[in-house]
């Protein structure tokens, strides 16, 4: 439940940073461009982890919700490294 928690705290985080950073006005760069997709991505993963956590706790492990959890968090896990891929390259 620990683990839940700082997910829930880092998912807070993201969003006050996320308003903060969309609220303002940016230079048109292909960094800019690639922090807002790593920041809505990241967003995204959070959220999966804190439903895939409910959803394994109360729905038990033979649920096809879990399986379409556990589906969309890993093409979550390879999103983020290949948006990560680009940013560091470009």
């Amino acid at each position: 439940m620990i683990s839940v928690s700082f997910s829930f705290c880092c998912f807070l985080f993201l969003t006050m940073l996320a308003f903060f950073y969309f609220s303002k006005q940016r230079i048109n760069t292909s960094d800019n461009k690639f922090f807002s997709w790593m920041l809505v991505i990241n967003i995204i993963g959070i959220f999966l982890d804190v439903a895939g956590f409910f959803s394994f706790e109360y729905l038990g492990v033979n649920n096809i919700i879990n399986l379409v959890v556990a589906k969309v968090y890993l093409l979550y896990y390879l999103t983020q490294a290949f948006v990560f891929m680009l940013y560091k390259y470009i």
